[in-house]
Protein backbone atom coordinates (compact mmCIF):
# COMPACT_ATOMS: atom_id res chain seq x y z
CA UNK A 1 0.00 0.00 0.00
CA UNK A 2 2.75 2.48 0.91
CA UNK A 3 4.55 1.84 -2.39
CA UNK A 4 1.35 2.31 -4.42
CA UNK A 5 0.55 5.59 -2.66
CA UNK A 6 4.03 6.90 -3.47
CA UNK A 7 3.63 5.74 -7.07
CA UNK A 8 0.33 7.59 -7.63
CA UNK A 9 0.76 10.73 -5.50
CA UNK A 10 3.57 12.56 -7.32
CA UNK A 11 1.96 11.88 -10.70
CA UNK A 12 -1.58 13.09 -9.95
CA UNK A 13 -3.13 15.09 -12.76
CA UNK A 14 -6.47 16.80 -12.19
CA UNK A 15 -8.05 18.32 -15.27
CA UNK A 16 -11.48 19.35 -16.47
CA UNK A 17 -13.51 16.47 -17.87
CA UNK A 18 -13.80 16.13 -21.63
CA UNK A 19 -16.04 14.06 -23.89
CA UNK A 20 -13.43 11.27 -24.09
CA UNK A 21 -13.85 10.76 -20.32
CA UNK A 22 -17.50 9.70 -20.57
CA UNK A 23 -16.82 5.96 -20.72
CA UNK A 24 -14.49 5.94 -17.69
CA UNK A 25 -16.97 8.08 -15.74
CA UNK A 26 -19.87 5.85 -16.77
CA UNK A 27 -18.07 2.74 -15.50
CA UNK A 28 -17.06 4.53 -12.29
CA UNK A 29 -20.55 5.83 -11.55
CA UNK A 30 -22.01 2.35 -12.02
CA UNK A 31 -19.41 0.66 -9.82
CA UNK A 32 -21.22 -1.28 -7.09
CA UNK A 33 -19.55 0.49 -4.16
CA UNK A 34 -19.94 3.93 -5.75
CA UNK A 35 -23.67 3.25 -6.19
CA UNK A 36 -23.93 2.06 -2.54
CA UNK A 37 -22.32 5.26 -1.23
CA UNK A 38 -24.27 7.53 -3.57
CA UNK A 39 -27.41 9.36 -2.54
CA UNK A 40 -29.05 7.80 -5.58
CA UNK A 41 -28.48 4.04 -5.73
CA UNK A 42 -30.04 3.36 -9.14
CA UNK A 43 -27.89 2.03 -11.96
CA UNK A 44 -27.27 4.74 -14.55
CA UNK A 45 -28.18 4.07 -18.19
CA UNK A 46 -25.71 5.13 -20.89
CA UNK A 47 -28.08 7.59 -22.60
CA UNK A 48 -28.93 9.31 -19.30
CA UNK A 49 -25.23 9.46 -18.40
CA UNK A 50 -24.32 11.07 -21.72
CA UNK A 51 -27.10 13.64 -21.34
CA UNK A 52 -26.03 14.36 -17.73
CA UNK A 53 -22.36 14.70 -18.77
CA UNK A 54 -23.09 17.13 -21.60
CA UNK A 55 -25.21 19.26 -19.26
CA UNK A 56 -22.60 19.30 -16.50
CA UNK A 57 -19.69 20.36 -18.67
CA UNK A 58 -21.76 23.14 -20.31
CA UNK A 59 -23.10 24.95 -17.25
CA UNK A 60 -21.10 27.52 -15.30
CA UNK A 61 -22.34 26.26 -11.95
CA UNK A 62 -20.48 22.95 -12.20
CA UNK A 63 -16.83 22.00 -12.40
CA UNK A 64 -16.19 18.36 -13.24
CA UNK A 65 -12.62 17.14 -12.93
CA UNK A 66 -11.09 13.77 -13.76
CA UNK A 67 -8.06 12.44 -11.95
CA UNK A 68 -5.27 10.48 -13.61
CA UNK A 69 -1.87 9.24 -12.57
CA UNK A 70 0.10 9.19 -15.80
CA UNK A 71 -2.33 7.28 -18.04
CA UNK A 72 -4.35 5.53 -15.30
CA UNK A 73 -7.84 6.87 -14.64
CA UNK A 74 -8.28 7.21 -10.86
CA UNK A 75 -11.62 8.95 -10.44
CA UNK A 76 -13.55 12.19 -10.50
CA UNK A 77 -14.29 15.24 -8.40
CA UNK A 78 -17.30 17.44 -9.10
CA UNK A 79 -18.18 20.81 -7.61
CA UNK A 80 -21.79 21.98 -7.86
CA UNK A 81 -21.53 25.72 -7.33
CA UNK A 82 -23.98 28.14 -5.77
CA UNK A 83 -22.65 31.53 -6.94
CA UNK A 84 -25.06 33.54 -4.74
CA UNK A 85 -23.77 31.85 -1.57
CA UNK A 86 -20.21 31.61 -2.92
CA UNK A 87 -20.32 27.94 -1.92
CA UNK A 88 -19.87 24.60 -3.63
CA UNK A 89 -20.85 21.02 -2.89
CA UNK A 90 -18.06 18.52 -3.56
CA UNK A 91 -18.60 15.00 -4.89
CA UNK A 92 -15.74 12.52 -5.23
CA UNK A 93 -15.59 8.96 -6.60
CA UNK A 94 -12.47 6.85 -6.92
CA UNK A 95 -11.91 3.80 -9.08
CA UNK A 96 -11.77 0.50 -7.21
CA UNK A 97 -7.99 0.16 -7.62
CA UNK A 98 -7.47 3.72 -6.24
CA UNK A 99 -9.37 3.15 -3.00
CA UNK A 100 -7.79 2.40 0.39
CA UNK A 101 -4.46 3.93 -0.61
CA UNK A 102 -4.81 7.21 1.24
CA UNK A 103 -5.24 9.12 -2.03
CA UNK A 104 -8.64 10.60 -1.17
CA UNK A 105 -7.41 13.45 1.02
CA UNK A 106 -4.67 14.40 -1.47
CA UNK A 107 -7.15 14.43 -4.35
CA UNK A 108 -9.60 16.52 -2.32
CA UNK A 109 -6.89 19.07 -1.44
CA UNK A 110 -5.62 19.27 -5.02
CA UNK A 111 -9.13 19.63 -6.41
CA UNK A 112 -9.81 22.49 -3.98
CA UNK A 113 -6.78 24.28 -5.45
CA UNK A 114 -8.26 23.75 -8.94
CA UNK A 115 -11.62 25.08 -7.72
CA UNK A 116 -9.94 28.24 -6.38
CA UNK A 117 -8.24 28.72 -9.77
CA UNK A 118 -11.66 28.74 -11.50
CA UNK A 119 -14.12 30.32 -9.03
CA UNK A 120 -14.36 32.64 -6.03
CA UNK A 121 -15.76 30.29 -3.41
CA UNK A 122 -15.81 30.77 0.37
CA UNK A 123 -17.23 27.47 1.61
CA UNK A 124 -17.16 23.91 0.31
CA UNK A 125 -19.73 21.44 1.60
CA UNK A 126 -19.35 17.67 1.66
CA UNK A 127 -22.44 15.52 2.22
CA UNK A 128 -21.31 12.06 3.28
CA UNK A 129 -23.67 9.14 3.56
CA UNK A 130 -23.89 7.72 7.08
CA UNK A 131 -21.48 4.83 7.50
CA UNK A 132 -19.06 5.94 4.77
CA UNK A 133 -16.11 6.00 7.16
CA UNK A 134 -13.45 6.15 4.42
CA UNK A 135 -14.92 9.36 3.03
CA UNK A 136 -15.28 10.87 6.50
CA UNK A 137 -11.62 10.11 7.20
CA UNK A 138 -10.48 11.53 3.83
CA UNK A 139 -12.45 14.76 4.24
CA UNK A 140 -11.30 15.25 7.83
CA UNK A 141 -7.69 14.69 6.74
CA UNK A 142 -8.25 17.31 4.00
CA UNK A 143 -9.32 19.85 6.64
CA UNK A 144 -13.11 19.56 6.49
CA UNK A 145 -14.95 19.95 9.80
CA UNK A 146 -18.12 18.13 10.85
CA UNK A 147 -21.11 20.48 10.92
CA UNK A 148 -24.29 18.44 11.45
CA UNK A 149 -26.33 15.33 10.80
CA UNK A 150 -28.75 15.94 7.96
CA UNK A 151 -30.60 14.29 5.08
CA UNK A 152 -29.80 14.31 1.38
CA UNK A 153 -32.22 12.71 -1.07
CA UNK A 154 -33.98 11.02 1.87
CA UNK A 155 -30.72 9.42 3.09
CA UNK A 156 -29.09 10.10 6.43
CA UNK A 157 -25.91 12.06 5.94
CA UNK A 158 -23.24 14.04 7.68
CA UNK A 159 -22.41 17.54 6.50
CA UNK A 160 -18.76 18.57 6.55
CA UNK A 161 -17.56 22.10 5.76
CA UNK A 162 -14.32 23.75 4.74
CA UNK A 163 -13.69 27.47 4.47
CA UNK A 164 -11.56 28.11 1.39
CA UNK A 165 -12.04 31.82 0.62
Amino acid sequence: QFCLLNLFKPNLDIREAQIQDTENLFKLFNDKEVREQSFSNSVIEWDKHLEWFKDKVKIDDCLLFVIHSKVIFLGQVRFDINPDEKSAVINISLAKYARNLGLGSFIIKDSLDKLRDHRKINTVKAYIKDGNLRSIKAFEKAGFVYSENTYKNSCQAKLYLKEVG
